[in-house]
């Protein structure tokens, strides 16, 4: 019971991991080692339960974590999509140029990574030009984009 007479709960906060075990470590052991709970829980000398107890909340679903990134890059377009189109006129004549930019070029990149694409091209051509002219390379990019969406850039 706790001071004020309610019962005190029991069940541990699996982010707060019994002492002596390292979480990050745990997971990794699970993930990228592929360890059993049991080599895990043997390692760290406590039952298979208390590692199973901590990494699976983290984990989820083995079959559906590897559903998910097998299918990563087509979920992240989807989201992508939705996101693009729950953008409403006012929501893109409030943004800022920059917050336009930087939200189209995220986006981009990410589904490019996901399918095994590059990513650096433009870093790669912007690397190449004087800095005191990058400022307006940067610029001519984010207008790009801009005018990609249908909007006009001259008006921010």
């Amino acid at each position: 019971m706790g001071d004020n007479g309610s019962i005190k709960s029991t069940k541990t906060d699996y982010m707060t991991p019994r002492k002596g075990i390292d979480l990050a470590h745990a997971l990794a052991m699970r993930l990228k080692d592929g360890k059993s709970y049991q080599d895990i829980a043997d390692h760290y000398g406590v039952a298979k339960q208390t590692i199973f107890h901590h990494l699976s909340p983290l984990i989820g679903d083995k079959g559906e974590l590897e559903a998910f990134k097998e299918y990563r890059a087509d979920i992240l377009a989807s989201l992508q999509a939705k996101v693009v189109k729950s953008i409403t006129d006012d929501d893109l004549q409030k943004a800022s140029l920059s917050q336009k930019a930087v939200g189209i070029g995220v986006f981009y990149d990410k589904e490019r990574l996901e399918r095994g694409q590059s990513t650096g091209n433009i870093a790669v051509a912007l690397g190449q030009v004087d800095p005191l002219d990058a400022a307006s390379a940067r610029d001519f990019i984010s207008k790009q984009a801009l005018t990609a969406l249908g909007d006009d850039a001259d008006e921010q």
